[in-house]
């Protein structure tokens, strides 16, 4: 779940009633016995408080509120973490708004009465003809990779309309300046495109000598893997630091 403020440190301990309650020893959902709805349903089952969601919302909402007063909050949650039209009805209702990745989540927002101005599409790579889809529903492109912005604006010229975008800045790496950082490190893993993978090769090759390398699907340029594994379309790659050639 995403909220439109990252500077509210605030606590959001619940100080409503939970939904479960033990009762005699039996478990309570609500007003609802935990055994009979087993008896009724089978096992396993999962049961949702749609009182306890909407409190919960509504909660949050107000907990990073209180600690943001310079504008308004949004709180955003993660369509992949529960893709049940069902309870996302419910935050609709509640004016949440969504954070999406693939066409079958923005279909889902799309379904379930989400504001497309509170949907946040996040993530690199979008196919073209997600992004298309996304322009046409008026929702908000958070830009990823670079190489989307010629894309963007090429289909919503296509479609005469305006692309609403945002753009997340971050470090390449965070605290790669810190020469300490990862150099004692024996193993190190990544999952980076070929072209950040090239701009940390010098700061890899000035590990210690024996170190292994791991990435996942990207290579290192002309450094060649000293082994590659491919399993199901995916390969991945192990290099081992080389000695210097100055001596270890």
């Amino acid at each position: 779940m995403s909220v439109s403020s990252t500077r509210a440190r605030v606590g959001v301990a619940s100080s409503e009633p939970d939904a479960l309650s033990i009762r005699d020893g039996r478990l309570f959902i609500e007003e609802l016995d935990a055994s009979d709805l087993v008896e009724r349903f089978g096992s396993p089952i999962f049961v949702f408080s749609e009182t306890q969601l909407r409190t919960n919302l509504r909660r949050i909402r107000a907990a990073f509120a209180d600690g943001w007063p310079d504008g308004p909050v949004d709180v955003l949650p993660a369509f992949k973490a529960n893709p049940m039209l069902a309870t996302r009805h419910i935050l609709s209702e509640e004016g949440a708004g969504a954070d999406i990745y693939s066409p079958e989540e923005l279909d889902g927002v799309l379904r379930t009465g989400v504001d497309p101005a509170l949907v946040s599409v996040n993530g690199g790579g979008k196919p073209r003809e997600h992004l298309r889809r996304c322009i046409e529903a008026g929702v908000r492109i958070t830009v990823e990779d670079v190489h989307e912005i010629d894309r963007i604006q090429e289909i919503a010229a296509e479609l005469g309309m305006t692309a609403m975008i945002r753009f997340r800045a971050k470090s390449i790496v965070p605290n790669l300046w810190r020469r300490t950082d990862f150099s004692q490190a024996t193993v190190l893993t990544l999952y980076l495109l070929p072209s950040l993978n090239m701009k940390l090769r010098p700061r890899i090759l000035d590990m210690k000598p024996g170190t292994r390398v791991v990435t996942n699907s990207f290579d290192m340029g002309d450094w060649d893997a000293d082994q590659s594994v491919t399993v199901e379309e995916r390969t991945a790659y192990l290099w081992i630091v080389p000695a210097r050639v100055a001596g270890v």
